[in-house]
């Protein structure tokens, strides 16, 4: 079994370390903390995955998870990345591999203490401070079924005393159709207590469209921090798969912070040349180049910054992110590997001098070509000899791609190997045509 955990942590209480030698090495960002491609350990809350079933935790020989640092922004003082499995250092692998040795139904799950405190400036946190927070998802042994994938930056804003929505991305790795809801406080405390925003702190309480993911909660009423401080609220979302009849198969958290600030309107996402919003979803080969810009202007004058949540390891941000401007953009490359197979979110925010934000998620799916494809150089559903005869005669020229029939071993040239490989795949007898 695979698990990806994302999460974020508070950036100025962690050091980085180096994967060879698990020791303490300089940070990459000139103000000495952590910066993207950095490695660090969970040490604060000691987290560890529990993958259910009575098998202990999974961490690293530090003893707490070590995450590879995929984003981070200095003013409001948050780093996101990606938990490492502790079985591939001093390899950088983001899918966790655990072997469970028995069959039946597991809760896996990410359960440790604090979340932010009520009142350390500059942050007041009114509904849940210093609480234990829980992010879980189902295993079934036996079964294929994926949860759902999801990413959202670490604070989300919303106006003070108005009417805020956002939509809460998710996509399934099967094509399941999904379920969005409020967490328990169960499931997102170990029951430990945990209330979502709304009442007794609001007249108005949080919700989430159960289809859509729109996420919307009217902060008239809410109360707020002290003077100078930032009012926070936590929250989390379950996303849930759905079989056709609506029973749940799978579910991942999403589990947040939202910032009530006095805002201006949020910038304006430009598409083109950004891709369509909470909509696009891109499917690419490994070893395919994906890229697209993301671009936005501010109707205000205010200069405007772009961050990211879940940018997938080996991603790249010209400029790096986070850059501001009015406008301001940013292109996305990315050559996914085969171990990158599977479904991303990657969610960007678009956030105002004034606070004002605009939230733009991008599905994109890794998929290798069907197995069928390759060897049949001829697209004509099977692999004879006339097959086997092109690759030949094209030896020693570069494949024109990822998914290029000929190149059956994925090096990027057309050998003897690959017609070789492709004899023992012909689906006629002796290969005939």
């Amino acid at each position: 079994m695979e698990f990806k955990l994302q999460n974020a942590w508070r950036r100025n209480g962690y050091r980085c370390y180096d994967l060879v030698s698990l020791s303490v090495t300089a940070c990459s960002e000139a103000d000495g903390r952590p910066g993207v491609g950095d490695i660090i350990a969970e040490f604060i809350g000691g987290s560890q995955l529990d993958p259910g079933g009575f098998s202990g935790g999974i961490g690293s020989p530090l003893g707490p998870l070590l995450y590879l640092v995929t984003s981070i922004d200095g003013d409001n003082n948050w780093l996101f990345g990606s938990a490492l499995d502790p079985a591939s250092f001093p390899v950088v692998d983001t899918n966790i591999t655990h072997t469970y040795t028995s069959g039946g139904s597991f809760t896996a799950q990410l359960f440790s203490c604090c979340r932010i405190s009520g009142s350390v400036f500059p942050n007041a946190h009114i509904n849940n401070p210093n609480g234990w927070y829980d992010v879980e998802t189902l295993v079934d042994i036996g079964m294929s079924d994926n949860s759902p994938v999801s990413a959202l930056p670490p604070i989300v804003t919303c106006p003070i005393d108005a009417l805020c929505t956002f939509f809460v991305p998710g996509a399934d790795p099967d094509n399941d159709s999904l379920g969005f809801r409020l967490s328990s406080a169960l499931e997102a405390s170990g029951g430990l207590g945990f209330t979502q925003p709304g009442p007794p702190q609001a007249s108005n309480s949080a919700s989430v469209n159960s289809t859509s993911g729109l996420y919307s909660w009217d902060t008239t009423g809410a109360t707020l921090g002290g003077a100078g401080f930032n009012t926070l609220y936590s929250t989390q979302v379950t996303i849930e798969s759905l079989d056709a009849d609506g029973t749940v198969k799978g579910k991942s958290a999403v589990d947040f912070l939202i910032q009530l600030d006095d805002s201006a309107p949020p910038p304006v996402i430009e598409s083109p040349p950004t891709p369509v919003c909470n909509s696009t979803v891109l499917t690419v080969a490994p070893g395919e180049l994906v890229t697209f810009i993301e671009q936005s202007s501010d109707p205000s004058g205010l200069p405007a910054t772009i961050n990211v949540a879940g940018l997938p390891a080996g991603a790249l941000m010209t400029p790096a992110l986070p850059v501001s401007g009015n406008p301001v953009n940013s292109t996305f490359n990315w050559v996914p590997t085969a171990a990158q197979s599977g479904t991303h979110v990657i969610n960007f925010s678009h956030t105002n001098s004034d606070g004002g934000q605009a939230l733009c998620s991008i599905t994109i799916v890794v998929k290798a070509p069907p197995e069928e494809k390759v060897c049949d150089c001829d697209e004509d559903g099977d692999v004879d000899i006339n097959d086997i005869q092109k690759i030949f005669a094209d030896r020693n020229q570069p494949a024109t791609g990822p998914s290029d029939p000929r190149d059956a071993d994925g090096d990027g040239v057309i050998t003897v190997n690959d017609g070789r490989a492709c004899v023992l795949k012909c689906t006629n007898a002796q290969c005939a045509s």
